[in-house]
């Protein structure tokens, strides 16, 4: 499948959050509550990623989005707020290319790190990202806004979190 990573255009963004929804269905009810899969990133944080240049798409010829990924500027990283590919597009290379942009975006800002949350047990998640050179942190080890991210995730449900970081290249 032949796709490129660009910047969202603003009329794209209201249709994210079906990518996200869609994307989600891979996960069952024992993974992720029908709540959760429903869930999309709010529509605002979307924009507010867009105008910081930090939410990109897989654009694929003749079909247009397949995926999309929403970072966002910490004090001195990036935080991958969310990540989703169409499952019909999945296992194309879509996320590796995605996490390289976050990875590249990083560098050429000055930061020092990428870091993401994520489910720690399944194969697609935090096994996968440690492939790609992240590593989970301990609370200790969180700074204060991906500590306090944890805490969010946890009050809403989520279980079998973690947090992972990446030095940035």
């Amino acid at each position: 499948m032949t796709f490129s990573i660009r910047l969202a255009k603003y009329r794209e963004v209201r249709d994210l959050g079906a990518i996200e929804v869609r994307a989600r269905s891979r996960f069952s009810e024992d993974q992720m509550s029908t709540e959760h899969r429903s869930y999309k990133t709010p529509h605002t944080a979307l924009l507010a990623c867009r105008s910081q240049g930090l939410l990109w798409v897989a654009d694929a010829p003749s079909i247009g989005a397949v995926g999309f990924c929403a970072a966002t500027q910490t004090e001195d990283g990036l935080h991958v707020l969310q990540m989703s590919v169409l499952p019909t597009h999945g296992r194309n290379g879509i996320g590796t290319r995605f996490l390289q942009r976050v990875d590249r975006e990083a560098s050429d800002r000055g930061l020092k790190y990428v870091t993401l949350t994520t489910f720690a047990h399944i194969a697609w998640n935090a096994p996968a990202y440690h492939r790609y050179g992240f590593q989970s942190l301990e609370s200790d080890d969180m700074p204060p806004a991906l500590l306090e991210r944890m805490e969010n995730e946890r009050a809403a449900g989520l279980s079998h979190r973690v947090a992972m970081r990446k030095s940035a290249v």
